[in-house]
């Protein structure tokens, strides 16, 4: 079971109202099972939904092929990694993976110190605009985001958070997370790798 919670509050797209959810801190590995339970079926569907309105290959939801049990099974004991979640009453509408060593900022003036590096983080299909035309919510991505950062606080590397992203969830780091872009990681399959350094963490927490 998740070792802490914390209340928080996301949109409901349709009403525009702030709904009380709750951040899980350290999921579990059967707790992450029970999201891709709960999750891939959904993406299936989503996906097939897509293929048959005629979407192109390309502009598929790039992440539709991740898997959640998996990667509960690839970190599983190891003590570097923490997983987090958001829920909704018993529905996990978000979750997100970091890892807490070997890992350093690469932007000045923070340049070598340690970070939270987010490994995978993702909205529940329902939410992301990717796989549907009416996403039940959303702020799930900006609140894992300040999850990511406080829990840098905590462990004292002052909020600094790097992740490599998808070129299609570009946007929401730029805009509503407000990280820097470094450009492609030729180590990392030139994947695009963003940093919040530690002088932007107030803002985008008091979001």
């Amino acid at each position: 079971m998740s070792q802490a919670k914390e209340a928080i509050a996301i949109i409901e797209r349709a009403t525009g109202a702030a709904i009380k959810a709750m951040l899980h801190k350290g999921l579990d590995e059967a707790e992450l099972f029970d999201v891709e339970i709960a999750w891939g079926p959904k993406r299936v569907r989503a996906l097939k939904e897509l293929r048959r309105k005629g979407t192109a290959l390309a502009d598929l939801p790039q992440h539709f092929h991740w898997n959640w049990a998996r990667k509960a099974l690839r970190t599983s004991g190891q003590l570097g990694y923490r997983a987090f979640g958001i829920k909704v009453g018993r529905q996990m509408q978000g979750v997100m993976l970091v890892e807490l060593v070997s890992n350093v900022a690469r932007l000045d003036p923070d340049k070598g110190k340690e970070l939270v590096y987010v490994d995978y983080i993702e909205t529940a299909p329902w939410n992301a605009k990717e796989f549907t035309d009416t996403p039940t919510y959303k702020g799930v991505g900006v609140r894992l985001i300040q999850a990511a950062a406080k829990c840098s606080i905590d462990e004292g590397f002052s909020g600094r958070v790097g992740l490599h992203s998808l070129p299609q969830s570009r946007p929401f780091y730029t805009g509503a997370c407000e990280m820097t872009a470094l450009g492609p990681d030729a180590n990392y399959n030139d994947l695009e790798y963003f940093e919040l350094p530690a002088a932007k963490v107030a803002a985008l927490t008091q979001k």
